[in-house]
């Protein structure tokens, strides 16, 4: 039996490298070479690889416990976890359920609110451009294209708001959207200030917060999809923050754990937790996963969150160092013909390579990937889109280095 690896068409592709360890910002080969992992090997490791304190959390609760069955059972892991998360969210979020990956958190935010609507249909909001994973729910709210041509039949309806010209044309048109249809409407869910697989394009704060207030007042639940942003990415813990309101549903995956193992929470109000409350098991709310609450998981979990906390102002200074000297790299790279729309936001840096094709299908990746690999570096470009986002534990020296490796792409290797 064969290996069918994901996002991967198997004709074409290379033949994979085999890693044998894993430390800080490194992936290390069987051979032994360093690979710097440019995309926190897809965003879920944020402070590095193999962190000591969450790989000892592991351990030690490896020795004690394995599994449970969370519907009946609890342990401490799990409550000290949603400890350590409310004090890490201001406490502006009042009940949280375990899930498994960023999909499911988004299936669980979905459900929660249809199984509470009294639609007959429902209708979502998404942006143009979005991307909030590969699950049926989670899919029908991401922007139609290559991801999603092959399952049209069974998507559900979304509205998804076009890709702004100009933003205040944009705000106004969206407001009337949402005004005319607020009947209607189920919910509106963004990707805060970063959409991430449809391209790291960064939104205003602004916009983004004068829409969803605008949302708000007509009593349309928002749903924000932190899968990606979540646990400093935007150069705050929370993308949230940024904004002059908190979501009814904050969907968190990927850095939750540091990346050491799959988990998802989507965190919601008392309101929605009461809705369900009944003497009749007809009104629980009908979702649950075998790993539910994974006693291995939430030690991971909770080692995470313990760092963020003990870390706080080594990683506020982190954030802002990295996000001035991407911004510093953009202006070096702005003028190169080769070079569109560069930007930085947080930890994350990203600009359109010219190309012949373009979007996340351009054939122009696999030389991307390959030319920086060559370098000892891992960028896996979304199509012509390259990007860095990087652990936490990368160095000033660390990032000098792709910043050099980048330039020295655009000087030769990436012309046509």
């Amino acid at each position: 039996m064969k290996i069918w690896r994901p996002f991967t068409q198997m004709a074409t592709a290379q033949l994979p490298i085999r890693v044998s360890k894993a430390r800080g910002p490194h992936l290390i080969t069987d051979s032994g070479q360093k690979i710097i992992d440019g995309i926190s090997s897809w965003w879920v490791i944020n402070h590095g690889h193999c962190e000591p304190e969450i790989m000892k959390a592991i351990e030690d609760t490896s020795k004690k416990l394995d599994q449970i069955q969370f519907a009946n059972f609890t342990h401490e892991n799990a409550e000290a976890l949603m400890e350590s998360l409310a004090d890490l969210t201001q406490n502006q979020f009042g009940y949280c359920f375990f899930s498994d990956n960023g999909s499911t958190s988004i299936e669980v935010a979905l459900k929660m609110i249809l199984q509470k609507s009294t639609k007959d249909k429902p209708l979502f909001v998404a942006l143009e451009n979005s991307y909030h994973g590969d699950t049926v729910g989670a899919m029908s709210l991401g922007s139609r294209g290559g991801f999603t041509k092959s399952f049209e039949k069974v998507l559900f309806d979304v509205h998804h708001l076009p890709e702004p010209k100009c933003f205040e044309t944009w705000l106004k048109q969206s407001q009337v959207f949402l005004k005319k249809n607020q009947k209607k409407i189920s919910g509106l869910i963004i990707e805060p200030l970063i959409q991430g697989a449809g391209g790291m394009n960064i939104w205003p704060v602004e916009q983004i917060n004068k829409l969803c207030l605008f949302a708000r007042q007509l009593k349309i639940p928002i749903i924000f999809d932190e899968v990606m942003t979540g646990f400093g990415r935007t150069s705050k813990l929370f993308a949230y923050e940024y904004f002059d309101f908190i979501p009814d549903y904050l969907c968190l995956s990927k850095g939750l754990t540091g990346g050491a193992l799959p988990m998802a929470l989507t965190l919601t109000q008392k309101e929605t937790y009461e809705h369900f409350l009944s003497e009749s098991k007809s009104k629980m709310f009908f979702h649950g996963h075998s790993f539910t609450g994974n006693p291995l998981s939430t030690a991971a979990a909770l080692a995470s969150c313990q760092l963020f906390h003990s870390r706080k102002s080594q990683y506020q200074t982190y954030w802002k160092d990295i996000e001035l000297e991407h911004r510093k790299f953009v202006s070096k790279i702005i003028s190169s013909p080769l070079v569109k729309n560069p930007r930085a936001f947080g930890t994350v840096l990203a600009f359109e390579l010219e190309s012949k094709d373009e979007g996340y299908m351009s054939q122009i990746s696999e030389k991307i990937m390959s030319y920086f690999l060559k370098k000892a570096i891992y960028l896996r470009p979304l199509g012509n889109t390259i990007y860095l986002m990087a652990p936490f534990s990368l160095n000033k020296d660390q990032l000098s280095y792709v910043y050099e490796q980048i330039l020295k792409g655009l000087e030769c290797e990436f012309k046509s």
